[in-house]
């Protein structure tokens, strides 16, 4: 099913200014941006930006704000799983299609995107120590990729 998103203003993140005009989604994925296009369904964007997928660089998924270590010392080992899930849930609700969860050890781990990070985890881990900004330098250049 193709879906058209018409009439947006649609920023491309390209540094050019927002410009009117359609988009249209096939199975998850942007296959047409122009005008005058068409789909199956067609969502009216008029008086609306349209914006690509976003990226959070710095989240903790299985951190819901409470500093009460007691209380999360009672909870099931298994529950910061549930709260990473509501987590991502509400993360995608906001626009943020990928993100890179600065929790836990290491270089953290991708969610979403072209999976290019969770590709370089296990290489990068172990120059950490010797060059603390290798890993920074290589997840920029997956950035651009």
């Amino acid at each position: 099913m193709r879906t058209l998103f018409r009439g947006g203003r649609i920023f491309d993140g390209s540094g050019a200014d927002a410009a009117s005009g359609d988009v249209v989604i096939e199975r998850d994925s942007i296959v047409d941006v122009g005008v005058g296009l068409d789909g199956d369904v067609a969502v009216d964007c008029t008086g609306k930006t349209v914006l690509p997928g976003l990226f959070d660089c710095h989240v903790h998924v299985m951190f819901s704000g409470s500093l009460d270590l007691v209380a999360a010392l009672n909870k099931p080992f298994s529950y910061q799983f549930y709260e990473a899930v509501v987590n991502l849930r509400r993360t995608l609700a906001t626009g943020i299609t990928t993100v890179r969860d600065a929790g836990g050890g290491g270089s953290g781990r991708a969610a979403g995107g072209r999976g290019w990070l969770d590709r370089r985890a296990a290489d990068e881990d172990r120059h950490l120590d010797a060059e603390p900004d290798r890993w920074a330098r290589g997840w920029l250049d997956g950035l651009r990729a």
